[in-house]
């Protein structure tokens, strides 16, 4: 029996100046709770909403218990959610209609189980429908989802539980399971943990599989879960993201139901024109991570898309074969998602030989010329770039699975993508536009791109978006760079239980500070050059910012770098670790010791004799060669220092690579500057010692 969709809300609103103010507040989840601040660190605290009069900010607020119902209303049988344990296996999948009923009926035993309002539920499994319906049951819950790394130790996983106040955990497999059963007498909130792919009955009593779940929660009344939407307000956290904690514990940014309904109607629907009902997603980042929350839950509720989820390899070298049975129509990657599949490319273009090379060499050549100039401002496609992409581009795209993405655009972030990778796949006809977001921007863009000519710019993060944010550089230095801050209401309320840190980031005038470092060109581009918690000073007071001169390095020597880092705080001069690039471990994608290809070629053009292993290489009779090449590669890269003091002078490479598991790398794969400082403190001092 399908249940009745029901309207919970009956606020009024008038606008005074450039806000709506409450008139009279009925039954949530709409209504908009009296406030006194644009900021919250407490649970159940909401939030003032700034809401201009024009623009795509200036829509009423609606929570997300009501923008799913209005989706589901819209399209009950469309398709929602599909997935398979393996490629190839037959799918299953959810209609809308079937998706709003699981949640519902999810909600209603998690609140059988224990669940209370503003406490959490902590997700700790790979990318699945129990990871998106969990979410959702818990927000319609009056409680708040929190994703946790499935790359998290015990004690990481006990630290989120813990002070999110987890009244419940869910896990996919047993490996996650057991990490919580050894710390779960350390969570005196926790009432249950759920588990959805069991290879065994569960033989804790706290344990409850999602099938016995499920059962549960049809035999429950919706008399309270109905109760709690009627007391929830529009500006209340539903959603608790946990910031990487590349810079100590892990912070959890409380997300309004606002701030996520606004972003998900702004975002894709006006911002990047997505077709409502007709878009495909595969689900692969993850969903602990603001980015893969935002866009495979809510953009994808909020536009009717369906959310394919990639089988749990994906991250470990299936994902293509994944693209290529779903066939997306919009994509985000990471840029280490588009480095690798840019080497692959690459490793397979070096079997083309004779008239085959020339004709992939000339359709590539085609396409960057087009795109270089469209990106200039003049969209001129000729008759040579036509044909191109008709004999050749399109087979890469079909091979890719990305022969079905809207005009092949497709966005990456998270980090700076390298010029290189942004011209590689301009050649093959792809446009990657880099976006700029943070925890704290609740995933929305700070600066973003529109798909006209002129509109994107290798290099940079576009420009501020319209109608959507203020954006504006802070304490401007002579160099023309400042700290990148924004304000609107997509952004996040502030830190849960840490007053201190909100009010750091949010100022009184409700701008996000977000520790970036951007210049602004004079059409309005943004460009990062560094985090100000990154900045070195020199102990000549000079201060560097040493994402630009990692990022010159590693363009200098594609063929050998993996990873840099620079280093010179306090010192004299800077230097740098290197890392070389090696082979990943087949079934836990972590670095070996065992030399890449890449690097493996650039040895013979060196001359140097054949070795398999980076520990090999460092003791050769021949290094003396690379470390020439490599010296070589630096000076390439000096010469584009913005002065001396930002040159680097000395240089070591490390045995091994950095890695998520090795702590040299969060969860998002930000690098941990702290940790490798600490861990290698003593190659820093023999770097600085050495005359």
């Amino acid at each position: 029996m399908k249940p009745k969709l029901k309207l919970f809300s009956f606020v009024k609103f008038r606008r005074v100046g450039a806000r709506f103010m409450t008139v009279s507040c009925g039954r949530g989840p709409d209504q908009m709770l009296p406030a006194e601040d644009y900021r919250s660190w407490l649970p159940e605290q909401p939030v003032k909403i700034r809401i201009p009069e024009s623009g795509l900010a200036s829509g009423t607020p609606i929570s997300i218990p009501s923008q799913f119902r209005q989706t589901v209303e819209q399209i009950p049988n469309n398709l929602a959610l599909g997935t398979c344990d393996k490629i190839g296996d037959a799918l299953t999948t959810w209609t809308y209609q079937k998706y709003y009923e699981d949640v519902l009926c999810v909600s209603r035993a998690f609140i059988a189980l224990g669940l209370e309002p503003y406490h959490s539920v902590c997700i700790l499994g790979y990318n699945s429908p129990e990871w998106s319906i969990s979410s959702l049951a818990a927000v319609h819950s009056s409680a708040f989802a929190a994703g946790i790394y499935q790359t998290n130790t015990a004690e990481a996983c006990r630290y989120v539980a813990k002070h999110a106040r987890a009244n419940i955990i869910v896990v996919d497999d047993d490996q996650q399971l057991q990490k919580i059963l050894s710390i779960k007498n350390e969570l005196p909130d926790l009432k249950a943990i759920v588990q959805y792919k069991p290879n065994q009955a569960p033989s804790d009593p706290m344990v409850i599989t999602w099938d016995k779940m499920l059962q549960l929660g049809s035999s429950e009344s919706s008399t309270e879960s109905d109760k709690r939407l009627g007391m929830t307000g529009v500006n209340q956290c539903a959603l608790l993201c946990y910031t990487s904690g590349t810079t100590g514990n892990p912070k959890g940014a409380m997300i309004s139901h606002d701030a996520i309904t606004l972003n998900s109607r702004a975002c894709p629907l006006q911002l990047y024109n997505w077709r409502f009902g007709k878009e495909r997603l595969v689900s692969y980042l993850p969903l602990s991570h603001v980015a893969g929350h935002l866009k495979d839950i809510y953009w994808a509720m909020t536009t009717g898309s369906t959310t394919y989820f990639a089988d749990a390899n994906a991250l470990k070298g299936s994902l293509v074969e994944n693209l290529k049975v779903y066939k997306p129509t919009r994509f985000l990657g990471v840029p280490r998602v588009w480095e690798k599949i840019e080497e692959k490319i690459k490793l397979a273009g070096q079997e083309n030989k004779g008239v085959k090379k020339k004709i992939a060499d000339w359709a590539k050549g085609e396409a960057l010329s087009y795109h270089l100039a469209k990106n200039s401002g003049v969209d001129n496609p000729t008759w040579r770039y036509k044909l191109a992409q008709k004999l050749v581009l399109s087979k890469v795209h079909q091979a890719l699975g990305f022969d079905e993405i809207i005009k092949t655009e497709m966005a990456t972030g998270a980090a700076v993508t390298s010029e290189g990778t942004h011209k590689f796949f301009l050649s093959l006809d792809i446009r990657l536009f880099d976006i700029y977001g943070s925890t704290e921007s609740a995933g929305a863009p700070q600066a973003t791109f529109l798909p006209e000519a002129g509109s994107s710019r290798i290099g940079t993060i576009g420009r501020q978006p319209r109608d959507f944010l203020e954006s504006k550089l802070f304490d401007v230095n002579e160099e023309g760079i400042g700290e990148i801050c924004s304000r609107g209401r997509s952004l996040f309320m502030g830190y849960l239980y840490d007053e201190q840190k909100t009010k750091q980031t949010i100022d009184e005038d409700g701008w996000v500070h977000s520790g970036d470092l951007c210049t602004q060109d004079k059409d309005g581009f943004f460009k990062m050059v560094g985090r100000s918690k990154e900045i070195l000073v020199t102990s000549g007071g000079e201060n560097i910012a040493p994402v630009n001169i990692e990022d010159e390095i590693k363009r200098s020597l594609p063929s050998i770098v993996s990873n840099v880092m620079v280093i010179g705080d306090s010192k004299k001069f800077l230097s740098c670790f290197i890392t070389l690039k090696v082979k990943p471990d087949p079934e836990t994608m972590q670095p070996t010791q065992e030399l890449d290809d890449q690097v493996v070629k650039t040895l013979e053009k060196l001359s140097i004799p054949p070795v398999k292993t980076v520990k090999e290489l460092l003791n050769s009779a021949e290094f003396c060669k690379l470390d020439k090449y490599i010296g070589e590669g630096i000076d390439e890269a000096n010469r584009n220092a913005i002065s001396n003091a930002a040159k680097v002078q000395k240089w070591k490479i490390l045995d091994d690579d950095f890695s998520v598991s090795s702590g040299e790398f969060s969860p998002s794969l930000k690098l941990k500057r702290f940790f490798v400082t600490d861990k290698y403190q003593h190659i820093i001092d023999e770097i600085y010692s050495a005359k």
